[in-house]
């Protein structure tokens, strides 16, 4: 097991001589999920060099790991990579080098947040002794108030709050309000129009539980699928996951790409707009969300998700993207769309006029997203270098489209 992350996943970047992630948040370490069948055997063998033959213990084993990993990856793709860590991105790079022929490494530069700034000035890592005021709104009226006077956050899962405390060692703001007692934010619904409503508060272990969300809108269930685990799923809420209006999220990228509208409340009232109107002009300081609606898919369509993160933990993406496709009776394409997150400051929304009437195929799907690689603005980190976040934006985005088209292609 540590052979497999010294070979493969247990890296992190440094800056000025300390790593760029102290709490090692972004570090991650082998657990069983990952682990593949062992088998154990013993070869023994004396050594002279040691009392009655005894061997060294401890790390030695480690030697041998990333050897027949390295091994097996040159057999299998011709490539031979010879620097620790083994990442995919290293391969991409020896099997398509003309990718990476004319890159231009940006110079380095300090890392930003909270979290770095704190360190750097000296300052230890952790939570500050606070006392906030903290409120439980009985009403979406009531929350909005305290919105609006100022120095309030909401409060639904509570995840973000943690992190905000860890990061920067004080809450978001003196008054944080609580969201999960109103009733209508709670409400989940499927109505006779086969419209999907869900609240604010609504988890979203409700939408990875409900068996209509896995027939008629795979790219939300595919998304739940991908967030992690039931206890993860039964803590992140709607509200907490769209309000911040972060293109790296699953559920928003899900969302987008099915046109899904949402409403919002403000000191102004209520208004709906579209997902994509949201990212594009965002929401006022004193407005939240009170629930998300999505139409039910045309006949013979489908839709997927892809989250690629580079190694496999739970972390922010390399690349994220969401797709649908519908077909005509005829088999022909009526509408394709996708989506990409993770690589720019907004979510990358690619509508697909081009394939309408024509039949699907690898080529044209590929053809389709080769606007991605001009359009994503990705930086450099941990996750992999922007180039090869543009290629994998790419890559994916077709990954999306091709699942969708199958999918499509069932429906019928």
């Amino acid at each position: 097991t540590q052979g497999i992350g010294l070979a493969m996943i247990e890296y992190f970047d440094w800056w000025n001589g300390q790593p760029t992630d102290p709490q090692l948040k972004d570090y991650p370490i082998p657990g069983a999920a990952m682990m593949p069948k062992l088998h154990v055997g013993f070869a023994d063998s004396y050594e002279p060099s040691g009392p009655f033959g005894a061997k060294g213990l401890g790390e030695i084993g480690l030697d041998a790991v990333p050897a027949a990993i390295a091994n097996a990856i040159a057999d299998a793709c011709g490539v031979r990579i010879f620097d620790l860590p083994i990442t995919s991105e290293k391969i991409h790079r020896a099997l398509h080098p003309q990718l990476y022929a004319n890159e231009k490494s940006p110079p380095p530069a300090a890392p930003k947040g909270g979290m770095w700034t704190r360190l750097s000035a000296g300052r230890p890592s952790g939570a500050r002794p606070f006392s906030p005021e903290f409120v439980s709104a009985a009403s979406v009226e009531e929350a909005v108030q305290h919105l609006a006077a100022g120095d309030a956050a909401l409060v639904a899962g509570g995840i973000a709050h943690a992190l905000r405390r860890e990061r920067t060692g004080f809450p978001q703001a003196k008054r944080l309000v609580s969201i999960m007692r109103i009733p209508e934010l709670s409400e989940f619904s499927i109505d006779a129009r086969g419209v999907l409503r869900a609240g604010a508060a609504v988890r979203q272990q409700t939408f990875y539980e409900e068996a209509h969300v896995k027939k008629y809108w795979q790219a939300i269930d595919d998304a739940m699928e991908s967030v992690g685990h039931t206890r993860i799923r039964r803590m992140l809420t709607v509200g907490g996951s769209v309000g911040p209006l972060i293109g790296g999220f699953d559920l928003p990228l899900a969302l987008l790409v099915l046109g899904a509208r949402v409403t919002v409340a403000g000191s102004k009232g209520r208004r709906t707009v579209t997902l994509e109107e949201a990212f594009q002009k965002r929401f006022a300081k004193d407005e939240m969300v009170v629930a998300i609606e999505v139409d039910p898919p045309p006949a013979r369509s489908g839709s997927s998700f892809y989250k690629y993160m580079a190694r496999g933990v739970l972390e922010i993406p390399t690349v994220n993207t969401a797709a649908v496709v519908s077909l005509n009776a005829d088999g022909t394409c009526s509408h394709a769309r996708a989506v990409i997150g993770a690589v720019s400051w907004k979510p990358i929304v690619l509508d697909l006029k081009e394939l309408a009437g024509q039949r699907i195929n690898e080529d044209n799907l590929r053809g389709s997203v080769q606007g991605v690689r001009a359009a994503a603005e990705p930086v450099s980190d941990v996750r992999g270098s922007a180039l090869y976040k543009r290629e994998m934006a790419m890559e994916f985005a077709y990954r999306a489209l091709a699942t969708a088209w199958q999918r499509a292609r069932q429906a019928t």
